[in-house]
């Protein structure tokens, strides 16, 4: 039996995703609060956490990187609620083990925990080809690769349809610190405002319409074989009443 912390939001999705789990034969801490799992991860309960990006809200982020500092053999997989939330995690930072996706069926939590368990990485392929298409043109074109990273990650995060408020809370910097890049984007891509930013994003192939804050379930991605047979984890909350079905991929990096 191997041991997993899941550190989700009260609700449905957690109790649900516990419950499979240990079906499974995993062995399962819950957390509940930063504390709760901070004191898990000291004691070395398990090397493998479930950990939602809202887990913290916008301070998830900053715990990701305390953890990875202080417990460098912790190995992390996100769960994501929007494809462009994943993009800049996947893109800016590395320490992250794997990814899932709103609507993760549990075959794929399963298989994702096993591959990380391994010190292999797992990421879906919706999310998987929407970096690729994203990170080739950074790369390759003379423009887009003179971009700092800092740059390329507000570029990526405005594109995909962050406000600045948001930008600002996702990456612990100021408004007009995200102002700044921003106007020194203009500058370097000879554009005047985020409609000419996007626009060039789109031209470059960087991004299409699928990213804009959209769940995986509007994607037009087709259930895998393993999804179709399999239990689903809803993922809505509680007090909405919102769930969707998984219909993700399952293969590795």
């Amino acid at each position: 039996m191997s041991d997993v912390i899941v550190a989700l939001p009260r609700g449905i999705r957690q109790a649900g995703l516990e419950k499979e789990l240990s079906l499974l034969q995993w062995h399962v801490h819950s957390a509940n609060s930063r504390n709760q799992l901070e004191k898990l991860v000291e004691q070395k309960t398990a090397k493998i956490m479930v950990l939602a990006e809202d887990f913290c809200g916008s301070g998830t982020r900053a715990l990701i990187k305390k953890l990875q500092k202080s417990h460098p053999a912790l190995r992390i997989m996100l769960w994501c609620e929007k494809i462009n939330h994943a993009l800049d995690y996947k893109m800016n930072e590395p320490s992250i083990s794997g990814y899932l996706l709103n609507e993760a069926a549990i075959e794929e939590v399963n298989h994702g925990c096993k591959l990380i368990q391994l010190g292999q990485s797992y990421t879906p392929p919706v999310l998987r080809n929407i970096a690729k298409r994203y990170q080739g043109p950074l790369l390759k074109h003379p423009l887009l690769s003179a971009l700092s990273r800092r740059e390329q990650q507000i570029f990526q995060l405005v594109c995909t349809g962050l406000t600045v408020a948001s930008i600002a809370a996702r990456l612990f910097i100021s408004r007009k610190t995200v102002n700044t890049f921003r106007y020194r984007l203009y500058r370097k891509l000879q554009v005047d405002n985020d409609v000419q930013l996007t626009h060039l994003a789109y031209k470059y192939g960087l991004l299409n319409h699928d990213i804009h804050n959209n769940p995986l379930h509007q994607l037009g991605s087709q259930p895998s074989s393993a999804a179709n047979q399999g239990n689903y984890i809803t993922i809505a909350d509680a007090s909405v009443g919102n769930a969707c079905t998984d219909i993700g991929g399952d293969k590795t990096k």
